[in-house]
């Protein structure tokens, strides 16, 4: 019995944690192609992966400073371009997660 209502109150708690939330963080938007000249030329990063997603066919690109060690994430249409994220911590080795 005590094993039932154990488990039970770690199936209840369990799910509480994996509920599924909506967040939301204010991102620099503006056109595409000025976004991608100012990561070129100005933090001297260049597209290292590209990416399609298949829901809704935006594209996304991970640019990155390999001596500065700067990298940036950006989400695309045909026209505009939204940095989702970016960062200088690159680490020395490749370290997966």
């Amino acid at each position: 019995m005590k094993t039932f209502l154990l488990a039970g109150l770690l199936l209840i708690s369990s799910l509480a944690y994996a509920e599924r939330f909506q967040s939301s963080k204010a991102v620099v938007c503006d056109d595409l192609n000025t976004v991608i000249t100012v990561l070129k030329e100005q933090m001297g990063e260049d597209p290292v992966w590209q990416g399609t997603d298949l829901l809704n066919g935006t594209g996304y690109i991970f640019f990155m400073n390999s001596e500065a060690k700067t990298w940036s994430f950006v989400q695309h249409n045909e026209r505009i371009a939204c940095v989702l994220g970016a960062g200088n911590d690159i680490p020395q080795e490749d370290k997966s997660i």
